[in-house]
């Protein structure tokens, strides 16, 4: 129990793997009920000389944070659980409501699953996500552009790994984008793990490992596709000064912003993981900012699992380990291109067992960011704010805690209101599908 809410988060958005029981996976597997995920990884590239990093930063401050519209868990559980599990990987307003992504897992295997909501509170299930037949397939990551929502993932067709493009004009009809020249997928395993509104219309990131390598836990590149309209794609081409080398590269989140486009995580050239960042103008040629060990390294593995636009710059939040645990770790960026490690002199960050950082949104109080808190007393979410140039851990009275394990996974802006989702441990150690929207504070 002690990892299944901190690190499930991380293993999935910061990790790379099959989900669930009996489906293949390119790296050892962490199981959780019926669905196992497996770990993933970054790497580092050269970058033009341009782009520079920088270690000075307001100090972190454990003032006093203001009382912020929290997320309010929706009660929706009619459409959001059922047997087996149900999990929401994604989510992004689309026409006129939300859209969101993941996985249903039964004994018959994993399968994509999408819901959809006009307010962020009730939601419809879609009835049914088109899918490889014989094999698994998730649905990671969704954004939408005015004319067409596009979720990729991955299918597992035999076990050989292929990404894979949804794309839908309603949010509620599906239709699974055909690669007769396997342009998602090829004679290695790939994944799609992100996609943003961004380059010639849609850029997705994710990896891609060598059908052979001496180590498959040791070989994984960065690998990027772009679309102009959701449903013809190609492969950016693979340039191993830039998405290779030795180790591990993979690009989990990507979010337009920046030069154009941005996007994170990992490489673990050094033997241990180091946060990454590659930015690119136009979603097709890309560069590595240079590796900076004082703001991307450090002992221990350093991850982003998130990258976030505002108007003040870009945000990626993650994790650190230490010799006691995982702490949440927040780096900013002016560009895209300088990057600052926040401090937290104050272990604001951290404390008592694991803490991680997966979600960044903006409330009308401000910048809150949310991810999970694992100690010996059980599972909760976590939530800071920003107060100043800091941040500051919110009190657990401000928290949409239950009495079962959750997991918020990715939040989305629906009007003035935000919209979070992820999942909930059952009783019975299954998971349903789990939606909050902004609201009163408990207090």
């Amino acid at each position: 129990m002690r990892v299944r809410v901190v690190l499930v988060i991380a293993l999935v958005l910061v990790l790379v793997g099959s989900v669930s029981a009996g489906c293949s996976s390119d790296s050892d597997s962490q199981a959780t009920t019926s669905t196992s995920v497996a770990a993933s990884s970054l790497t580092s590239v050269a970058a033009t000389s341009s782009s520079t990093t920088s270690t000075s930063e307001a100090t972190t401050t454990t003032a006093e944070p203001p009382i912020v519209s929290v997320l309010v868990k929706s009660a929706d559980a009619d459409s959001l659980g059922g047997a087996g599990d149900q999990m929401m990987w994604s989510v992004t307003a689309s026409g006129d409501g939300v859209v969101a992504v993941g996985q249903e897992s039964s004994p018959d295997g994993t399968h994509a699953a999408a819901w959809f909501s006009s307010d962020g509170i009730m939601w419809r299930r879609v009835a049914e996500v088109p899918s490889d037949p014989g094999g698994m397939s998730v649905m990671w990551s969704v954004a939408a552009s005015d004319d067409v929502a596009v979720a990729v993932g991955q299918i597992d067709p035999g076990g050989d790994s292929d990404g894979a493009v949804w794309v839908s004009r309603d949010g509620e009809a599906w239709t699974l984008v055909a690669d007769p020249d396997d342009v998602l997928g090829g004679r290695a395993k790939q994944v799609m793990w992100s996609v943003t509104v961004g380059g010639p219309g849609f850029v997705a990131t994710g990896h891609d490992t060598p059908l052979n390598p001496a180590s498959e836990d040791d070989d994984r590149d960065a690998a990027v596709w772009v679309s102009a309209d959701g449903e013809t794609w190609s492969r950016v081409p693979h340039d191993d000064t830039v998405f290779g080398g030795p180790g591990n590269q993979v690009m989990i989140s990507v979010t337009a912003g920046g030069p154009g486009v941005v996007g994170v995580s990992y490489d673990s050239v050094g033997g241990d993981r180091d946060a990454a960042v590659w930015t690119s103008a136009d979603g097709i040629a890309w560069e590595r900012v240079p590796h900076d060990e004082a703001v991307f390294g450090g002992e221990g593995d350093q991850q982003m699992l998130g990258v976030f636009s505002f108007d003040t710059g870009l945000i990626a939040v993650g994790y650190d380990t230490t010799s006691a645990g995982w702490d949440a770790a927040v780096w900013t960026s002016p560009d895209g291109l300088t990057w600052t490690r926040t401090p937290d002199p104050d272990n604001v960050f951290g404390g008592p067992g694991d803490q991680t950082m997966t979600v960044v949104i903006a409330t009308k109080d401000g910048l809150v960011g949310i991810g999970g808190d694992t100690d010996d007393e059980g599972e909760k979410i976590a939530m800071w704010t920003q107060v100043g140039g800091g941040w500051a851990r919110l009190d657990d009275r401000d928290i949409p805690t239950g009495t079962e394990a959750e997991a918020i996974t990715w939040a989305t802006a629906l009007g003035s209101s935000q919209v979070a989702v992820g999942f909930t441990w059952t009783t019975d150690g299954s998971a349903d599908a789990s939606t909050w929207t902004t609201g009163p504070t408990n207090r």
